[in-house]
């Protein structure tokens, strides 16, 4: 694979390739981190092979190990919280031959890792959550991803406090 990026004015502009004798994917992308992250390209797959074939994409952006994303069950977005990272899938069955164009055009919106409650400013209601799930398991409150919530959470909601 390769991965060719810069910034140019905050945006970031990347352009990938990953090719075989089987397949070709091509994406262009840019990540804009202004308000959260939004990209915005397309990715281009070839099935290069004599037979039908699933293509698959992987996107990853980093984000700052002291946000999190504020994701819905229905965003196509992953998460994976031990990479601080975004993740979207783009997958597709290509006849033999065949090309496919996909838009990658998403945002997410980033709040502090501690704003429990996603009000925009972490405080008296995130402090509320977190005791209402202290000794679970409840992800939403396990800000250092333990297993349970408890006072090393709690100290670091205190790390964040007040901040918008």
């Amino acid at each position: 694979m390769a991965v060719d990026a810069f910034e140019f004015e905050g945006v970031r502009v990347v352009t990938s390739t990953a090719e075989t004798e089987t397949r070709r994917v091509v994406a262009s992308y840019t990540v804009d981190r202004a308000d959260g992250v939004a990209v915005a390209g397309e990715v281009e797959m070839e099935n290069r092979s004599t037979v039908r074939r699933r293509i698959r994409y992987r996107q990853s952006v980093e984000i700052p190990p002291d946000r999190r994303p504020w994701l819905d069950d229905a965003s196509p977005i992953c998460f994976d919280a031990d990479r601080s990272t975004l993740v979207l899938v783009v997958e597709s069955t290509l006849d033999a031959g065949d090309s496919l164009s996909h838009d990658l055009d998403w945002s997410v919106v980033l709040g502090f890792h501690a704003d429990i409650d996603r009000d925009g400013v972490v405080g008296g209601s995130d402090r509320g959550l977190l005791l209402a799930d202290w000794q679970t398991d409840a992800e939403r409150s396990d800000l250092n991803r333990d297993g349970t919530v408890d006072g090393a959470d709690l100290g670091i909601l205190f790390q964040y406090w007040g901040r918008e």
